[in-house]
């Protein structure tokens, strides 16, 4: 059968949905065109953990061997924890003044929306929307603390109100906390965020640094630790549920809130960026974005400050619930990396996992799902549909479970 014949829409599937497989199994894939379905490539995996992507026609697929033999490159600093709890201690002695100011051009019958500042340490403060359940309910209501993707300018790093209302109609309400990056004015021109992401911020994820006080990304863990200290002030907070949001540089964001403070007791991480940054067992950084590594003058230097950021780290000092999507062809925020991180936190060691497949890999506390069809952004349109009716409704249905 040549199912190449025909000017159509080929699509890719393997004999394990989720992707995952052992050492000794055989990976089998598979070409669908319209009705008609047959075997393109057949191997044995002898050797992981490793990340593979194979290519067919105008199409492509992934898959990844032992992900649970992944392993952090760069050993944690003694000292993580204790200067870490320094910084914390330094942020917190400048009082907090959170400003808020009622949204009056967003309405909405259920929520309230204000625009959020709130002074931090270093130069920038804490900026975005907070979103509030209208109606008063006995026992309070769950935190959403949402985190943006990498980017200055675009439309996806910036908070929008709209969307920080809807986020605060998850499951049964909540409180949303939705904040950019850098402490960006909210609402401005696109003039003023071009402007910023072509002067201020330019390569703002590649800058080396002296020290790892002076790293970049210090504050912006710091701005979201500093946000959540605000969040739980307020009366309508449960008291007992946060749920820490974000994808690409977004999730490393998340994953650094949870290592830092034990309040945080749920995390969703989309194709999480940070992990393993500060090295791998191929090369120093190679892992993930931010890379890092590249500007430092020597790998040792960028090591000794980047372990402190590493994503892998913060995993391992959290023991809240964990919702993490994996691509297995993503090569911004690799598997590697992720799962890196993954078999750094304690609570990830033993019992079940979720993959599309179910693959047996982690706790009962951590899901992770596996798309075989995506890169770093969502799936090309031919596997879209799948995407979406699979993994995004079943992070989505994660979610509303936990704040219900």
């Amino acid at each position: 059968m040549n199912i190449l014949s025909a000017a159509a829409t080929i699509l890719l599937s393997l004999s394990h949905p989720d992707g995952i497989y052992q050492v000794g199994d055989t990976v089998k894939v598979y070409a669908s065109l319209g009705d008609k379905t047959e075997l393109v490539h057949s191997e044995v995996a002898c050797e992981g953990p490793e990340n593979r992507i194979f290519d067919y026609e105008d199409t492509q697929i992934g898959w990844v061997v032992a992900p649970q033999d992944y392993v952090q490159g760069v050993p944690c600093p003694k000292d993580f924890k204790r200067w870490w709890g320094k910084q914390l201690k330094a942020m917190r002695r400048e009082k907090m003044e959170p400003v808020l100011r009622e949204m009056s051009g967003v309405s909405d019958p259920d929520v309230i929306c204000y625009e959020l500042e709130i002074n931090c340490i270093g130069d920038n403060p804490v900026r975005g929307y907070v979103a509030v359940p209208r109606a008063e309910r006995e026992g309070g209501y769950p935190l959403v603390m949402y985190f943006h993707a990498a980017g200055v300018a675009g439309r996806w790093c910036r908070c929008w109100p709209e969307e920080t209302i809807s986020m605060a109609k998850w499951g049964n309400g909540a409180i949303c906390v939705n904040i950019n990056a850098f402490g960006m004015e909210n609402g401005r021109e696109q003039e003023y965020y071009d402007a910023l992401e072509q002067g201020l911020y330019k390569d703002y994820s590649k800058r080396a640094s002296e020290s790892r006080e002076d790293y970049f990304f210090k504050n912006m863990y710091l701005r979201a630790v500093r946000a959540l200290d605000f969040a739980c002030t307020l009366t309508q907070w449960d008291g007992k549920r946060v749920l820490a949001y974000g994808q690409s540089q977004g999730g490393a964001q998340a994953f650094a809130l949870a290592g830092l403070d034990k309040r945080v007791s749920a995390v969703v991480g989309i194709v999480p960026g940070g992990c393993n940054s500060a090295g791998s067992a191929r090369k120093a950084g190679f892992d993930s974005w931010p890379y890092t590594y590249k500007s430092f003058v020597n790998s040792q230097q960028g090591q000794k400050i980047l372990s402190y950021f590493d994503g892998c780290n913060f995993l391992a000092n959290t023991r809240a619930k964990l919702f993490v999507e994996i691509g297995l062809m993503d090569q911004t925020c690799r598997p590697s990396a992720i799962f890196s991180a993954l078999n750094a936190n304690s609570a990830s060691r033993k019992g079940g996992c979720c993959g599309e497949g179910g693959s047996g890999l982690y706790g009962p506390e951590v899901t992770v799902l596996t798309s075989p069809w995506r890169y770093h952004d969502e799936p090309k349109p031919r596997y879209w549909d799948h995407w979406r009716d699979t993994i995004y409704t079943a992070r989505m249905q994660w979610i509303n479970d936990y704040l219900q």
